[in-house]
């Protein structure tokens, strides 16, 4: 009675299994239960694949050790908090959906077919924190069951940095509410050095430009203060650039 109850459910599941293997082999058999972790460890075979890898090992059934294979899943699964593991699933299912109706499988997972899931995912505009998610919930199934990371890779890996890069380029865009003067001259920055990376550009360069330019068109200086957040108007001249025009 010590035992774990998400050992004894597994146990359970698996002798109700052993029991009916005449009536439910090579049939989809459909468990309800209220354990998440019994949920997930069903869903993505870990105990299947844990039980391999220990017969692969020479560890019959009927061998002692052999009891402990249902409790490797169950102490797994701890080894992430509850909250942390319904993301990572859920996320996982994502991934599942998405490969599965291409007719390829989730798990093992090729590399290749997670670059093409997180392009698919940069290309719907999706966060940097569900791609995230979906990376490394990856990398934790595939060790969960024992399997080659498909996120050590170096597609994957520049997939991620491009993601953050990709999605601070399109804050400006594709946001349609007010942002900061602040974030507005980050946002175009960005995408000046883009095309000139070598220019030596700065907020106060639009600053500068800004007011220069207002001052070039006659733009009355009060209104030039006001939208340069200048109090006086040697703080204002300071920001104009003599012209010889």
């Amino acid at each position: 009675m010590g035992e774990r109850s998400t050992w004894r459910e597994l146990e359970c599941v698996r002798r109700v299994l052993k029991t009916f293997k005449n009536v439910t082999e090579n049939k989809q058999i459909r468990i309800n239960s209220d354990n998440k972790n019994v949920e997930h460890i069903l869903k993505v075979g870990l105990r299947h694949n844990v039980g391999a890898a220990v017969e692969a090992n020479k560890v019959s059934k009927d061998h002692i050790l052999y009891d402990l294979t249902g409790k490797i899943s169950s102490f797994l699964l701890d080894s992430r908090s509850n909250n942390t593991i319904k993301t990572y699933f859920s996320s996982f299912n994502r991934w599942s959906t998405f490969i599965k109706e291409h007719g390829f499988n989730n798990l093992p997972a090729a590399p290749i077919h997670v670059a093409l899931y997180i392009t698919n995912l940069i290309d719907k505009n999706c966060s940097p924190n569900v791609i995230n998610s979906a990376i490394y919930s990856l990398k934790w199934v595939h060790e969960l069951n024992g399997f080659a990371e498909p996120t050590d890779n170096s597609f994957v890996k520049s997939l991620q940095e491009s993601a953050k890069r990709h999605k601070s380029i399109s804050k400006l865009i594709y946001k349609n509410k007010k942002i900061s003067y602040t974030a507005a001259g980050e946002n175009i920055l960005k995408i000046l050095k883009l095309i000139a990376p070598t220019l030596n550009l700065g907020l106060h360069s639009l600053r500068v430009g800004g007011a220069t330019a207002a001052a070039s068109s006659e733009v009355n200086e009060r209104c030039i203060k006001r939208h340069g957040r200048w109090k006086s108007d040697s703080r204002k001249d300071g920001y104009i650039a003599d012209t010889l025009e």
